[in-house]
Formats: C-alpha cells, sequence, structure tokens
C-alpha cells in the first residue's frame, strides 16, 4: 500500500509540473464550457438525488447555497456556502448515520439496480446537454 501511495503522488507531482511547464502553450477555446460544467452539476446532483431515499443533505445544501447567496452576495458566496455545509453535515453526521444503517436485502438489489439504470440515463442527459451547448 506505501508503493501505490508513492506512486500515486509520484504520478500527481509528475503531472502537476508539466502541466504548469506545458499548459500556457496549449490554447484551445473554453466557449461554453461554463454551460458544460454546470449541466455536469446539474446531472450529479439528480443521480445523487434519484440514489439516495434520504433527501436532508441535497435540501440542506440548496437551503445553505441560497441563504449564502443572500448573505455574501453572487461573488463570494461560495466558499461561505461550504464552510455551513461542512459544519451542518458535521453535526447532523450521526442522525444521518442511522438512516443509512437499517437497509435490507431487497432495498440494496433495488438500489444496485436503479444505479445502474440511472447510470445510462444520466450519460444519456449529459450527453444532451453538452450536445445542446455545441450544437
Amino acid at each position: 500500500m506505501l508503493w501505490v501511495s508513492v506512486l500515486d503522488f509520484f504520478y500527481w507531482l509528475s503531472g502537476a509540473t508539466l502541466g504548469g511547464i506545458f499548459g500556457n502553450l496549449i490554447t484551445f477555446s473554453t466557449k461554453g464550457l461554463d454551460f458544460v460544467m454546470t449541466s455536469m452539476f446539474v446531472v450529479i446532483f439528480v443521480e445523487q438525488w434519484l440514489k439516495d431515499k434520504s433527501h436532508v443533505s441535497a435540501i440542506l445544501g440548496i437551503v445553505l447555497s441560497v441563504v449564502s447567496l443572500l448573505l455574501f452576495g453572487p461573488e463570494n458566496f461560495v466558499i461561505p456556502a461550504m464552510i455551513m455545509m461542512l459544519l451542518a453535515l458535521t453535526a447532523l453526521r450521526p442522525k444521518l448515520g442511522k438512516l443509512q444503517i437499517f437497509k435490507s436485502e431487497v432495498e440494496h438489489k433495488e438500489l444496485t439496480e436503479r444505479e445502474t439504470t440511472n447510470e445510462k440515463g444520466g450519460n444519456i442527459t449529459y450527453m444532451i446537454l453538452v450536445q445542446t451547448v455545441f450544437a
């Protein structure tokens, strides 16, 4: 396990170094990239929503993001929102953990089948969103 960690660190170090050196040499248009990133996070959120039975963490994230947006404005709301989410989820961790403990084999099987279906649907949804931007 130690050697895997050493290799991971070496790959990260060499990739970051080469990216820093050669990154300025490669230029490409970033037109539409903001929409692609937004659509990717929307698809990730929807997949998480469909996967979990308890939506407490998702609702908490939305509410705290809106509160942070109202308090700090659109330019400075992300970091305070993340800090608020971290503190809230850490405080609620024991209660959220209890919701996940009592799953039966039938629920696990249904969840696995739903994940397989949602992975296909999520990929298709994401590709449609990307194609509408670049079409």
